[in-house]
């Protein structure tokens, strides 16, 4: 055996070696990091982790204060409750039972005043699990149902399955096979969502189940639908089930030692000792003997299979080291055991007083046990004492109501005149203030009709005043140049050169009145509502080609060249009528302030937010202003300036491309492009 213990040391070894090079690290970077924040607290954390498997207590609660302290200080419940949880896992793990329950008992109060149910489930989950250990079952249950609850309501059906599995646990601890395979098959159809089923809790539903059947009696055999013939068999399906699993699982391999031990035990049952004798020695070099627990129940396993093979001095051996971890754990059933068959082993050697010893000690750690469960019975007896109590205290308090129940049914009567007479006044009450209510509303609802038309009066007395300005400002000089002009006509005598430049004039002049009437007159409709929108799929190169041509002799009498570098398969969902206006006024603007000779160019890219349509020009460019005005969110006439050949404009063009774009769903944009001017114009796909 010592031969088959050597490697198991020198891998022990190596890991130590491997933990203190982790925690020598972890500490470094803790001296170096000098805020007190919540990375500060993550850093100890760790630190007192890795003390924990290096079995030094003293430094595990060092750091685990100084973590304590800083979340307390920052006031970071999140972060104090995380340390609790950590604590608790470590001394748990350890076996040091008192402290975890204190660790997560601090946890959950952390988490209630947060209102966080989730790690208030979890801290009654590992309490669970704690109190299954020691074994105090009420406790343990007490705490599954409160963790149950509140999974339960948060709908988490991952941890849920924890819980199912530690019900088992305690069925099976209780002797009751039936219900705990119940609750462990809960737990594995969810277990088997994880991994493809390769996960721990796989593995430990599989190991649960085959112990319930190792306990059950035939009759529970006979409830569960096993052949009690196949009970063996069974066992051994399900822990070599468990055992791929833990050995192809890195989450699962804590459990290959005990998984091990529990196939032993099988065949051992089964009498075939050789095939016993090999699982318990794979399982002594699988378990670590830092899982106190796991390691404790391992001992005394071996040491009662070498009592049953009659080799009472390896049997001794090892019953010694489990009562020794069963003492420093808290352990007490663990402790019962190993005294009852270390008593048993002194008597088998015809050593005497030592047997008798044992068997006393054994005996006090009964009492222990059966004082735990006295005392539990003590509490449910004083609860149903203090239950009586109230009762006699209620009756001899209605005995007394007795005597006052005359005189109470007069004054009944003249109070039930009152709420007679109060409840009309109420309802009359109600009744006057409905109908004010029903006023009022009405009146406001007349109030907001009337605000709202004299919004709309607003709005049209602006359309109004904006249309007599414009034509009182713009359309008189017009019509005034062309009478002026059919006098001199009507005077004849005019030079052929006069007659042309008066000519010239004329046109430019009526072709920007001409203009100015279409925005003006486009322009109030879509403020009025009179122009209504017919959206379809339009081509966006062939709809700009119209455009450009219908303003050939603007661009070709500057010597402009217009580059139209949109393709063919660009579509966009607009009206035609409006989207068209939208493009002439830009492009005659791009034309009126770009300098002779200069090249106009129009692009447009499709993405899944819509089309984009860009039409860039070499001129003069936009103020600061200009453009702070048109890319508000404002409707807002920009001032018109004139062009590169004296140009007129009307200040209408650019308000009416905004409106329109606006009505279709799009957004228009202009600003400087070191150039000249460049208008980027978004419009809708679909």
């Amino acid at each position: 055996m010592k031969k088959l213990l050597i490697p198991f040391f020198v891998f022990c070894n190596i890991c130590v070696l491997a933990q203190q090079k982790k925690l020598d690290s972890l500490l470094t970077v803790n001296a170096n990091y000098n805020k007190e924040d919540s990375i500060k607290v993550v850093y100890l954390i760790r630190i007192f982790g890795q003390y924990t498997h290096l079995d030094n207590l003293n430094k595990v609660k060092e750091y685990s204060d100084k973590a304590i302290a800083i979340a307390k200080k920052l006031n970071q419940t999140y972060s104090l409750s995380y340390v609790y949880e950590r604590l608790g896992l470590c001394y748990h793990g350890k076996a040091i039972y008192i402290q975890a329950i204190e660790a997560y008992k601090n946890g959950i109060a952390v988490a209630k005043n947060r209102n966080d149910k989730d790690a208030v489930a979890g801290f009654y989950l590992n309490l669970s699990a704690l109190y299954g250990s020691i074994p105090d079952y009420n406790k343990s249950l007490e705490a599954l149902q409160i963790a149950l609850a509140l999974y339960t309501e948060l709908g988490d059906t991952d941890n849920l399955s924890s819980c199912y599995m530690n019900m088992g646990d305690i069925y099976n601890s209780v002797n009751n096979p039936v219900l705990a395979v119940t609750y462990i098959n809960k737990a594995l159809v969810i277990f088997k969502k994880f991994e493809n089923g390769l996960h721990y809790g796989t593995a430990i539903a599989y190991k649960g189940i085959a112990y319930s059947y190792k306990i059950s009696s035939d009759k529970d055999l006979a409830s569960l639908h096993i052949n009690p013939t196949e009970r063996y068999n069974q066992c051994l399906s399900y822990l070599d089930s468990a055992l791929k699993i833990a050995e192809s699982a890195e989450s699962a391999n804590a459990l290959i030692g005990p998984i091990n031990k529990d196939i032993a035990a099988v065949y051992e049952m089964m009498e075939n000792n050789t095939m016993a004798l090999n699982y318990y020695k794979a399982a002594l070099k699988t378990t670590p003997p830092e899982s106190k627990e796991d390691y404790g129940n391992l001992l005394y396993a071996v040491g009662n299979f070498y009592y049953n093979t009659n080799d009472f001095s390896l049997s001794k051996n090892y019953l010694q080291k489990s009562l020794a971890i069963a003492k420093e754990t808290g352990l007490l059933l663990l402790q019962k055991n190993s005294l009852e068959k270390l008593s048993a082993v002194f008597q088998k050697t015809k050593q005497y007083d030592s047997a008798l010893i044992f068997y006393q000690q054994a005996i006090a750690i009964k009492d222990t046990i059966f004082n735990a469960d006295k005392e539990n019975e003590i509490t449910r007896k004083q609860l149903q004492l203090d239950f009586s109590v109230k009762e006699n205290d209620y009756k001899l308090a209605q005995q007394v109501s007795d005597g006052k129940l005359k005189q109470q049914e007069l004054q009944i009567g003249f109070d039930k005149k009152i709420k007679i007479f109060l409840a009309f006044a109420m309802a009359l009450t109600l009744i006057i203030g409905g109908l004010i209510f029903y006023d009022r509303r009405k009146t406001k609802k007349l109030n907001t009709v009337i605000n709202e038309q004299k919004t709309e009066l607003e709005k049209l007395g602006n359309v109004k005043d904006k249309i007599f300005s414009v034509v009182s400002h713009d359309m008189r000089a017009p019509v005034n140049s062309l009478i002026s002009f059919i006098h001199i006509l009507e005077e004849g005598n005019i030079p052929q050169q006069k007659l042309a430049m008066y000519s010239k004039e004329l046109k430019q002049s009526l072709t920007h009145t001409s203009a100015l009437m279409n925005n003006l007159l486009n322009w109030a409709a879509s403020q009025m509502e009179g122009f209504k929108q017919v959206k379809e799929k339009l081509n966006v190169s062939v709809v700009v080609t119209e455009v450009t041509n219908s303003l050939q002799h603007h661009w070709q009498q500057k010597n402009i060249s217009i580059v139209n570098n949109i393709t063919q398969n660009i579509y966009i969902q607009a009206d035609v009528n409006m989207t068209a206006a939208i493009l002439r006024n830009l492009l005659s603007n791009a034309i009126k302030f770009s300098f002779k000779g200069a090249v106009v160019t129009i692009t447009a890219e499709q993405d899944a937010g819509g089309c984009t349509i860009l039409i860039q020009d070499k001129g003069t460019g936009m103020q600061p202003e200009q453009l702070a005005v048109f890319n508000s969110n404002n409707q807002q006439q920009t001032e018109s300036k004139r062009g590169t050949a004296n140009e007129k404009g009307t200040g209408l063009g650019l308000m009416l491309c905004k409106t329109f774009t606006q009505q279709m769903g799009g957004k228009i944009t202009a600003h400087n492009n070191g150039e000249g001017s460049t208008f980027k114009i978004l419009l809708p796909i679909t």
